[in-house]
Order: structure tokens, then sequence, then C-alpha cells
């Protein structure tokens, strides 16, 4: 029973962005994520776990409360962390017939509700720009709520990927903007990728002003400036996989 300190020291590293590149380990909290880890036969390599916390059929190592709160990242630690390995995914070009493709998404809640809405809609992968926010950070994995395990996430530069779709498969490259065409007014091409700036930034202005890439907006009827990119990300993807 318990944890050394300098496991205790280890897995507080893995709550960085250093951390988790140099031993490809980040980390899970509380059961109902841990089963969704255990359902989707992630890599995990350690379990800890307050007494009582979890059955005696998943392997786990028994701390104590306060044991629990060193290594957690949570205000409220969540009974249970996992260690769990990571290995980046092999990049074999766009699959499916959407794909969400996030521009400097730096909100860990988003990017962990654009997770979800990527394997709500049965996507193949997930594509970020590279100074997009860690997929692995604690807060991603929390909101991501399983997704985490079962969408890869690849982090490639975005004019990259869609000049290489387009010349590919020849699909679409459909840019998120106020400017837009209305999506009830475009026909959803398949495959198709859709692109999602920050609420803050937006899409970049190269991708805008490439003449083989279209504009869609949602139209609205409110006052509402804007909508978050989450939000806006599951209106149109269920509009173009309808």
């Amino acid at each position: 029973m318990g944890i050394s300190r300098n496991e205790i020291k280890r897995i507080r590293f893995l709550q960085t962005n250093k951390g988790r590149a140099e031993y490809h380990q980040y980390l899970v909290e509380g059961p109902k994520l841990l089963d969704e880890a255990l359902a989707s036969k992630a890599d995990i390599d350690v379990i800890y776990a307050v007494e009582g916390a979890l059955s005696d059929r998943i392997k786990h190592e028994v701390v104590s409360q306060k044991e629990l709160s060193q290594i957690s990242g949570l205000k409220t630690p969540n009974a249970a962390v996992a260690v769990v390995n990571y290995k980046d995914p092999k990049w074999n070009g766009i699959q499916g017939d959407l794909t969400l493709v996030l521009d400097r998404i730096n909100d860990p809640g988003n990017l962990g509700t654009l997770l979800r809405i990527a394997d709500w809609y049965g996507m193949k992968q997930l594509i970020c720009s590279p100074d997009s926010v860690s997929h692995l950070n604690a807060k991603v994995v929390q909101s991501s709520m399983g997704a985490i395990f079962r969408v890869p996430v690849f982090y490639r530069p975005i004019m990259e990927v869609c000049s290489e779709f387009r010349e590919q498969q020849n699909g679409e490259v459909l840019l998120a903007h106020m400017d837009g065409e209305s999506m009830f007014e475009i026909e959803a091409p398949k495959p198709a990728l859709l692109v999602m700036g920050s609420e803050s930034h937006g899409v970049d202005k190269d991708l805008l002003n490439h003449a083989d890439f279209k504009r869609i907006h949602i139209p609205g009827n409110g006052g509402a400036e804007s909508l978050n990119v989450a939000v806006s990300a599951g209106i149109l993807s269920a509009q173009l996989m309808k």
C-alpha cells in the first residue's frame, strides 16, 4: 500500500506538457473515466485509488486520500488516478466523410467537447494546428468524457493538410466563418474537412483567402455576436453529416 515520494513527483510531472512528452504517459482521473479507458482497452500502466473506490476485479494500488490529492490535478480529487501510456497515432491521411480540423484552439474545455463531437458523429480522427492545446491536458481528458480513447488526434499544419486533402481526394474544404454561405444552402460534400477557428482568433487568414476553400456559416436571428466554437462545430457537423 501507499506510493513513494519519487512516484508522486513523477506523476505530478505528468501534469505538464514536458512530463507527458518525456514519459509518453498522461493521467486519467475518476472511476467513470477509468471505466471508459478500460472499455476502450487503453494502455494503462498503473491505477491508484482510495480504498473501496474500485472493484477488486480491477488491478490497482490502494492509496490514502492525502496521497491521492498529491497526485491529482483536480481541485477535488476523484477517488482514482490512472497513468496511461500513449503512442502517437500513425498518419494515413484523411479518413471518413467528415473531419474536424481545429485552428488554434487553446481552451481545454472546448477541445474536450470537440473530441466528444467527433466521437459522436463517428469521425475517424481529429486534426489540430500545432499551436493548439494538447489533447492530453488533464482538462481536455476530463471534458472529452472518454472520446480521448477512441478518436486519434493529429497535430499538423492546417494548410498542408487541406492542400494534401484537395490533391489526393479532391474533397471540399469548408471554413466556418460569419461571411460564408448558409449551411442550409450548400449541398453537403463528401468527403469534406470542416475547419473551425478559436473564438479569439478565428480561422487563419491564409486559409480564408484560399480560392479553393469555401466559407460557411450558421444563420441566426437573435442578438448574440457569435456561438461557442464547440457549439458551432456540433451544429455544422449535424447538418453536413445528415
